[in-house]
């Protein structure tokens, strides 16, 4: 049996998915789908408030202007756009996920090493290294002066940097291209097919 969802990754789980009645995977398509028209259509604090009201998750999210904010227990970080759903999960579990991927968890950082974050985005990783009480020096780039805003929130340590410029091979002015949104919905909300034979 093939089952189609364009439900968020965050509602539900591809373990779940196969062991599903064929209700219950049509209530989380209808689910999904709803969900993905909120987070379409609707915007701040009307938006946080919704995704509260139908997620129950631990995180919860907030409209502080200008920012999305997401709370976890004591963790608090800042968003410049409805990404914020990312951390949905929990805050630390995205930032070691992310860690990890940069395989961050093989190397041995050493009181002051300094870590130099390239696309810093909103600094989850700078979050990781803190909440471990991994003392390092921090040095963030981040191009986008609306996530570079959000990157000053997230990380103000005495041993931070922050620098709201992008990295090239090459001095210049180059133009900067950002991800519509378009995109970073298609992101969002991807396609899950599942097959089950």
């Amino acid at each position: 049996m093939t089952s189609i969802f364009h439900t968020p990754k965050f509602l539900i789980s591809e373990e779940k998915v196969h062991n599903m009645s064929k209700f219950l995977k049509i209530f989380y398509f209808l689910y999904g789908f709803f969900i993905a028209q909120v987070y379409k259509k609707s915007k701040k604090s009307f938006f946080t408030n919704m995704f509260n009201l139908l997620l129950k998750k631990r995180v919860k999210l907030y409209f502080e202007e200008p920012f999305y904010v997401a709370v976890d227990g004591d963790l608090k970080i800042f968003y410049s756009s409805k990404r914020v759903t990312r951390v949905l999960d929990g805050i630390m579990e995205l930032s070691e996920k992310i860690y990890n991927q940069y395989l961050l968890d093989h190397v041995n950082f050493l009181e002051n090493d300094v870590f130099i974050d390239c696309g810093a985005n909103v600094g989850e990783i700078f979050l990781y290294f803190n909440e471990k009480n991994i003392p390092i020096k921090y040095i963030g780039f981040e191009p986008d002066k609306e996530v570079f805003d959000c990157l000053t929130k997230n990380v103000n340590t005495q041993n931070s940097f922050l620098y709201n410029t992008a990295l090239s091979e090459s001095n210049g002015r180059k133009r900067l291209y950002l991800i519509p949104k378009e995109e970073i919905l298609r992101s969002v909300f991807q396609k899950i097919l599942f097959i089950k034979k």
